[in-house]
């Protein structure tokens, strides 16, 4: 994946957090809908680096069959 992929998804989380923080004063509704909207993103984000990692893993067992 793209890092700028990850670092939107990133700015995107804790513009919604702190949103949804702000908004549980104004409007209880919004301030749902936020922290949903946040906590799917966080989902997303994580999938995202879970995946990266598997395939990092997956090259890693690669080199290890290397003779020196």
């Amino acid at each position: 994946m793209s890092d700028l992929l990850k670092y939107i998804l990133i700015v995107f989380i804790v513009i919604f957090q702190l949103g949804g923080l702000v908004l549980l004063f104004f409007n209880k509704a919004w301030a749902i809908i936020a922290f949903f909207t946040y906590g799917v993103l966080l989902l997303i984000l994580l999938v995202v680096f879970i995946v990266e990692r598997r395939k990092e893993k997956k090259e890693e067992i690669d080199y290890d069959d290397c003779d020196y």
